[in-house]
């Protein structure tokens, strides 16, 4: 794709095999896919726990705005997928420990699957907009 370019953290498990990448930077913007609780190896963490799936997904996110030069602190816009309305309370806890006093504009939708796996309890997707 000219002028894109892809972003696959080193950190994070391997896309490719289901045809995306974890993020695309298009000039100073960065479109992050929807990340989920799965570790390196690609198992899922905290089965059950969205608390646990939602730091890990954080944490993977993170992998993805530092290998594209951002932080936390570069997202305009957050997407959250949540399986469960009732975690809402759960998951933006979590998140604030992330994103601290950095309010991005963010939606919250409650949804019947994420991932492909009925056992994926949160996601977020983001866009940024990075430096140079």
């Amino acid at each position: 794709m000219a002028g894109f370019k892809a972003i696959n953290a080193p950190e994070l498990y391997d896309p490719s095999p289901e045809l995306y990448c974890h993020a695309i930077r298009a000039g100073n913007l960065l479109f992050c896919a929807g990340h989920i609780g799965r570790d390196k190896a690609e198992n899922y963490v905290g089965p059950g726990d969205v608390e646990a799936q939602a730091k890990q997904a954080l944490e993977n996110l993170g992998h993805t705005l530092r290998a594209a030069g951002g932080s936390f602190r570069n997202v305009v816009r957050l997407t959250i997928y949540l399986r469960n309305q009732s975690d809402r309370g759960k998951v933006a806890e979590v998140r604030s420990r992330f994103f601290g006093d950095h309010l991005p504009t963010t939606t919250t939708l409650t949804v019947n699957g994420i991932g492909g796996n009925p056992g994926t309890l949160v996601a977020f997707e983001a866009t940024a907009v990075l430096d140079g």
